[in-house]
């Protein structure tokens, strides 16, 4: 009820945007991992989150651009997002890469029309 009742309608004071809510997942009572939270390998992520893409990018220059620091499997692009908010994942064939392309990438690569480099993290959901 609560998230449908302040999805994309809660605004905080100074803030252009309303909040885009979303229920946690995994979570019991407290934050506590409830009894079926299911119990995932910790394993390297193959997968890096990049933000602050410029506005109608298309999926093979930023397919290119992440191409260079390894084999780029999957790459999603995030559709209808709001002006300067675009967004993606790109899931390369190892962790190695995926972590190569995160260092050598986060703050540095701008792509023509950006405003200011990429924001790239590791995906934190694989």
């Amino acid at each position: 009820v609560a998230k449908e009742a302040t999805d994309t309608k809660l605004k905080f004071p100074e803030s252009e945007r309303p909040c885009d809510v979303m229920l946690a997942k995994n979570q019991g009572v407290s934050g506590n991992p409830g009894p079926a939270a299911p119990q995932v390998a910790a394993e390297a992520p193959r997968k890096i989150f990049v933000g602050s893409l410029p506005d109608g990018i298309e999926a093979e220059v930023v397919r290119s651009a992440f191409g260079a620091y390894g084999v780029v499997e999957e790459l999603f692009l995030k559709q209808g997002c709001d002006s300067g908010r675009q967004w993606g994942f790109v899931t390369f064939a190892s962790p190695e890469e995926a972590a190569n392309a995160q260092e050598q990438t986060n703050g540095v690569l701008c792509f023509e029309g950006s405003i200011r480099p990429c924001q790239v993290t590791l995906a934190r959901n694989q």
